[in-house]
């Protein structure tokens, strides 16, 4: 009897163990509710999460500034975000946040974000040079947004610089709203807006995002100091799943999966509901692989430095974080 007992004990012992090795790693996300969330949310709906033993909350925050504080606070572990001056103030002074992924890049044929010209300009501005002296609604350009980046590739490309034209700083739902009024003549508007302004007869492109800044960096995955320090095991399993969702991503754009199930799950989780939609307007590239554009980030930084929006050397071993990307590419492999 005492045996039996004894091997029960064992047992329960045992059952707890592994009860407890098994137990769900829980891991908050911040997301923007958009299409470059893809690979997230597919991760999500498809369980890819759970089987790497994950068990994810999905958050909405929209400021750089509180994403950044709840990163380091340990409230959100991982969390999208713009490669913005304002990341890289905070990474240079001391913030220990990587940034550990691509998130949306505009590679040829996925320039998600454009100038749209005024429909009632179309034939009176038809190149860069012709912005001379107008209006344009453009999104944090005087903040140290990627967008300001943008516009200076723009601007160049007409033999133009800022003092050439009239920048607004308004978000983009704003800026689709002054094209609209005839508030401005031109705004940097991203997808959907891009669409819908042609839709409404509002405006129409004069160049997509893919040719004003070729393979810009618009979008990274972050992770805080609690996750990339402390529980690296957890960090590479969400690599491993993140991964799985975004290559499903690439695959559906690619016409190698399923495109529908795809839109089914990105319009149940992101501001674009209408499933049309993802057939009209442009979507954003996200490397299967998880590989940022280093080069244009670099590029970016020294712009930002050079016109005072990040004072100071910046070392780039404290921005950027790969071993998370090659350790899970190397388990995909497998």
């Amino acid at each position: 009897m005492k045996r039996l007992m004894r091997a029960a004990v064992l047992l329960l012992a045992a059952t707890g163990l592994c009860a407890q090795a098994r137990a769900a790693d829980h891991v908050n996300v911040s997301v923007f509710g958009s299409v470059s969330d893809a690979g997230i949310y597919i991760a999500y709906d498809r369980g890819y999460f759970t089987a790497e033993r994950l068990d994810v909350t999905l958050s909405q925050l929209e400021a750089t500034t509180m994403v950044m504080t709840t990163l380091v606070s340990g409230d959100i572990d991982v969390a999208g975000a713009s490669p913005s001056a304002g990341v890289y103030n905070a990474i240079r002074q001391g913030v220990p946040v990587h940034i550990v992924a691509d998130k949306g890049r505009m590679t040829v044929g996925h320039g998600y974000l454009s100038l749209v010209v005024r429909q009632e300009l179309r034939d009176r501005i038809k190149q860069v040079a012709d912005l001379k002296g107008r209006r344009l609604a453009w999104a944090a350009y005087d903040v140290g947004g990627t967008n300001a980046v943008a516009l200076d590739h723009l601007l160049r490309q007409g033999g133009l610089d800022v003092q050439d034209v009239m920048p607004v700083n308004l978000d983009f739902a704003d800026s689709l709203a002054a094209l609209g009024s005839g508030g401005v003549d031109a705004a940097y508007l991203a997808e959907p807006l891009v669409e819908l302004a042609a839709a409404r007869g509002i405006g129409q492109v004069l160049m997509t995002g893919d040719r004003i800044y070729p393979d810009q960096q618009v979008a990274v995955l972050l992770y805080g100091p609690g996750f990339w320090q402390k529980r690296a095991d957890a960090a590479t399993r969400f690599m491993v799943a993140y991964l799985r969702g975004v290559r499903d991503y690439d695959d559906a754009l690619a016409g190698r999966a399923d495109r529908a199930a795809v839109v089914a799950i990105l319009a149940a989780h992101t501001t674009v509901k209408d499933k049309a939609m993802y057939d009209r307007m442009i979507l954003p590239a996200i490397d299967r692989n998880g590989e940022v554009n280093r080069a244009g980030m670099d590029s970016d930084l020294r712009w930002f430095q050079a016109n005072g929006l990040v004072k100071g050397p910046l070392d780039a071993a404290a921005i950027f974080d790969d071993r998370f990307v090659k350790a899970a590419v190397q388990r995909l492999a497998q």
